[in-house]
């Protein structure tokens, strides 16, 4: 979900099979356990991390932010996408919004699209981004939203992984991009400084969402 617009294929997917899924998951989730465990103490930093083949690369992401509010006040904001990812279309293409099933574009005029695999309602959300195609370079990911309880509130923890492999030839103009101080800076604001503000700002609200 941290990609530029661009140009896409419309020869990937638009939806992964249950064994698809559970195959991207798994393996998405190593690259997840190891970004936590080496994250600061406020987890809230990018990074990109190498395989051994010099082909393939995650990118990961991980951000946490406390509001002041209950789990069940931040759900209606947390599930409705839009009204704090405001800079994406998300766009209903397929299913039904909130639920598992559901499939959204990321950016008008592209086959990019990102696909809700696991709601528990009031905890947890999980959506996986259907593999595409971009400049020669494949990519697939994932991205769970949690809530957990506090004493003031509670805390939504959003992590993001991203696995690439370059398909092209020569070097990988896309990955020396991710490379860059500028772009972990410009990722960073996106996320933490801008959308986690928002549903922040949104969930603690005093108008109630309906």
């Amino acid at each position: 979900m941290t990609h530029c617009p661009a140009t896409v294929t419309d020869s990937i997917p638009r939806a992964l099979s249950t064994c698809a899924v559970a195959r991207l998951v798994c393996t998405v989730l190593l690259v997840w356990t190891a970004a936590i465990a080496a994250a600061d103490e406020r987890h809230r930093s990018a990074a990109l991390t190498p395989e051994p083949s010099s082909d393939t690369y995650n990118f990961v992401a991980h951000y946490r932010v406390q509001i002041d509010a209950p789990r069940e006040a931040v759900w209606p904001h947390l599930i409705d996408f839009k009204s704090w990812m405001y800079d994406f279309e998300l766009s209903t293409v397929a299913g039904t919004p909130g639920t598992e099933g559901q499939v959204l574009r990321l950016y008008a005029g592209q086959d990019f699209r990102i696909q809700v695999t696991r709601v528990v309602p009031h905890e947890m959300v999980a959506i996986v981004n259907l593999p595409m195609t971009l400049e020669g370079e494949l990519g697939t990911g994932i991205g769970v939203m949690t809530l957990h309880n506090t004493s003031d509130g509670c805390e939504m923890a959003l992590t993001m992984s991203r696995r690439y492999t370059w398909q092209g030839e020569g070097d990988n103009p896309l990955r020396s991009t991710r490379e860059s101080a500028d772009f972990h800076r410009r990722t960073d604001a996106m996320w933490r400084d801008r959308f986690l503000v928002r549903l922040k700002a949104l969930a603690e609200s005093p108008e109630p969402k309906p």
